[in-house]
């Protein structure tokens, strides 16, 4: 048991330092994610406004042919009625020539309308514009600044993932297990020492006589019975470090 509390004194140092590497970072990672998906979400808005701009323009070049073509029959109509032979031809010439001022007409308000809707589109697009030049220089600046202070840290912490990997598999399985859940739980801190020979070094509250036996025997794992962090005596585990 001396061997798996030394092993998890060791795997508690490598996490600290690594649990270090990412304040360093801060919330950069988390910024840039932020940021990238805001960039990402404002593309996509001003991408599908601008193919509604092209829509309209489309469907208003459809109705300027529509137009052109129902002032053209509106013209032959307007001619046949002044040629009509009798009153059944006079009033089917006129019911077409209505048909086609109403088409006209049709034509004339959804123009207005497509008009407003480009103009309203095209009004939203500009800020828009603006708003994502300002995203792309303030995500391109964080993401340099955390490539930077992860081109600083990564060896350390290629290092360190590297030793936290070959320690693992001298600890027992079970251990591992229950330090991971007291880590989770305590803010990143599992293993804490015994700090002025009577208090535990997480919570520092002071650790009943009995316990600090059960901690000097070394007999199996001791937890504070405040915050459950598990104890060990640090002038054992250097001992233990040295005599290995």
């Amino acid at each position: 048991m001396q061997n798996m509390i030394a092993h998890l004194v060791t795997l508690q140092s490598i996490d600290t330092k690594l649990g270090e590497i990412e304040m360093l970072r801060g919330d950069l990672p988390k910024i840039v994610e932020q940021l990238k998906a805001e960039l990402e979400e404002l593309r996509d808005e001003i991408n599908s406004d601008k193919q509604s701009v092209a829509n309209f323009e489309k469907e208003k070049s459809d109705l300027t042919n529509e137009q052109s073509m129902n002032q053209e029959k509106l013209k032959k109509f307007q001619d046949q009625l002044y040629k009509a032979t009798s009153n059944k031809e006079y009033e089917a010439t006129s019911a077409q020539i209505d048909f086609c001022e109403q088409e006209l007409n049709r034509i004339k308000l959804r123009s207005i309308d497509i008009d407003a809707q480009v103009m309203e589109l095209q009004e939203g697009v500009k800020p828009k514009e603006e708003r994502l030049a300002g995203l792309e220089k303030d995500f391109s600046e964080r993401e340099g600044e955390l490539q930077t202070r992860i081109e600083e840290t990564s060896k350390e912490e290629n290092e360190l993932r590297q030793k936290r990997e070959g320690l693992k598999p001298q600890i027992r399985p079970d251990l591992i297990n229950k330090y991971e859940r007291i880590r989770k739980a305590k803010n990143g801190i599992a293993v804490a020492p015994l700090v002025k020979e009577a208090s535990c070094g997480g919570c520092f509250q002071q650790i009943p006589p009995q316990i600090i036996i059960e901690l000097k025997k070394r007999e199996k794992l001791t937890n504070c019975e405040y915050c459950g962090r598990i104890l060990y005596i640090e002038a054992d585990v250097v001992k233990e470090a040295s005599a290995s």
